[in-house]
């Protein structure tokens, strides 16, 4: 049992130094992670690389900000920032398609606060989705359907996650204070308006 402690201890020992090497890495690394969720969505993967490793991380470390590219040749990952290899595998197991593009864009929808807009011709996100949400009680919905907005009110009261699919090119109105996040205080409660009724 003392042997077993003994060991334990080196390796504790040593993981507190990897983890305070990557403590000092964290803000440029997350820089770079934040811009990645937020701009680099509607681009290709030749696009993506040159911002990535082209653009932000040479004004990075052109700032004197301690970035993982500073630490070795593979430099920095976003995705590896948003999601350890385990996540990645699950998303896989999921149906999520294993090429890099995906899983980049796996990373972006699972860590974004606004909402995500998928382009998916193959519908492969969108099969992606309704497994890895079914167990949060996915509402899957389309604009055609009859009382739609019944169930994007219903899926916000009881806080559960909603698939609205072939929205088209537009966005109906109605939807565009959920959307901005528009929320009103009425007393104590937080509410946001959809069509004609106050959802909390």
């Amino acid at each position: 049992l003392v042997n077993g402690l003994k060991d334990e201890n080196e390796r504790w020992g040593s993981q507190i130094e990897v983890l305070k090497d990557r403590k000092a890495l964290l803000v440029g690394d997350t820089m770079v992670a934040a811009s990645f969720i937020a701009y680099i969505g509607p681009f290709d993967e030749a696009f993506r690389r040159q911002l990535v490793h082209g653009m932000w991380v040479p004004d990075v470390l052109g700032r004197d900000i301690p970035l993982s590219a500073a630490a070795g040749p593979s430099g920095v990952d976003p995705v590896a920032i948003l999601a350890d290899s385990a996540t990645v595998a699950a998303w896989r197991a999921e149906g999520l398609p294993g090429d890099r593009l995906s899983v980049e864009n796996g990373a972006i929808v699972a860590a974004c606060a606004r909402w995500p807009l998928l382009i998916d011709p193959q519908l492969q996100g969108a099969a992606w989705l309704k497994r890895h949400e079914e167990g949060a009680g996915l509402q899957v919905t389309q604009v055609t359907q009859r009382a739609y907005l019944e169930r994007v009110r219903h899926a916000m009261e009881e806080g559960t996650p909603v698939l609205i699919e072939n929205i088209g090119e537009t966005l109906d109105a109605v939807l565009e204070p959920v959307l901005a996040r528009a929320t009103m205080r009425k007393g104590r409660k937080t509410v946001i308006r959809l069509g004609d009724r106050e959802v909390e």
